[in-house]
């Protein structure tokens, strides 16, 4: 088995790593990391994977790389990396990091895919946009296939994709939280328990993603199907409507793209 080094981990860098071990992907031997935090050091040697105490040791104990550190670390973490990569795998979930630059700051040596994930890989059903550089092996897009299809859904795409799907599912879930927060106000305001109206709340979106992919059924329709006439839910919609709700949504993604472009 390939050995396999994290530098950095966070949230989602946590979440692959662990995901790979309850998936039996990897083995606890088989895994490196790298972290400049004491406690995330502390808690996974106590977990029995091994802590490199510098990014040359866990280059050195590494042939597969995932960068997981946030976008305005990885110059400093380049700088120090590139003197010991010698034809790794590199696995970069960094938003707004383009393989260009990735490439031009550590060399020609590497193999580099590209990973846009979002937070739902957490639980098991994230969205992750995925593209190689020329260099990439079969083997290797079908490791990080692996890998990032044991946690959610996968999509291969060219890298001019990658803001639109950083707009998309990378800040999407923040807005569909927002939106969940806010249905649940609504039904606070109208007397129910706030822990009952959040898992309300919740609960319909999910159902209501599910039966847009498990059914494939569009958005459209399902609207039309739950919208009775002279009904509750078309007076919502036109309150919705009259608030400029769907142009809102549009906005946030697009927002959130160009924002993607200019890191």
């Amino acid at each position: 088995m390939q050995k396999i080094g994290f530098i950095g981990c966070g949230n989602m860098g946590s979440a692959i790593l662990e995901g790979m071990l309850e998936k039996h992907i990897c083995d606890r031997e088989d895994l490196l990391i790298h972290d400049i935090s004491d406690a995330v050091r502390d808690r996974y040697a106590q977990k029995g994977i091994c802590v490199a105490d510098s990014i040359e040791a866990l280059a050195n104990g590494s042939d597969i790389i995932f960068l997981a550190v946030k976008p305005q670390y990885f110059s400093d973490v380049a700088g120090e990396l590139r003197q010991y990569l010698d034809y790794h795998l590199l696995i970069s979930i960094m938003a707004g990091i383009t393989i260009e630059r990735i490439r031009e700051a550590l060399g020609e040596k590497c193999r580099i895919i590209r990973v846009m994930p979002n937070t739902p890989l957490m639980v098991g059903e994230g969205m992750s946009a995925m593209c190689p550089d020329g260099h990439v092996r079969q083997e290797d897009k079908a490791f990080a296939d692996k890998v990032f299809s044991s946690l959610g859904t996968v999509q291969w795409v060219n890298e001019k994709a990658i803001d639109g799907v950083c707009g998309l599912s990378g800040s999407g879930p923040a807005f569909v939280a927002m939106m969940i927060e806010a249905m649940a106000d609504g039904a606070v305001y109208e007397g129910m328990a706030r822990k009952d109206a959040l898992r309300s709340a919740a609960q319909t979106v999910l159902g209501t993603a599910k039966l847009v992919l498990e059914k494939d059924i569009h958005p459209a329709l399902l609207k039309d199907m739950v919208s009775s006439p002279a009904g509750t839910t078309i007076e919502g919609v036109r309150e919705l409507e009259e608030n400029g709700f769907r142009a809102a949504v549009m906005s946030a993604v697009i927002k959130a793209t160009e924002k993607s472009k200019k890191m």
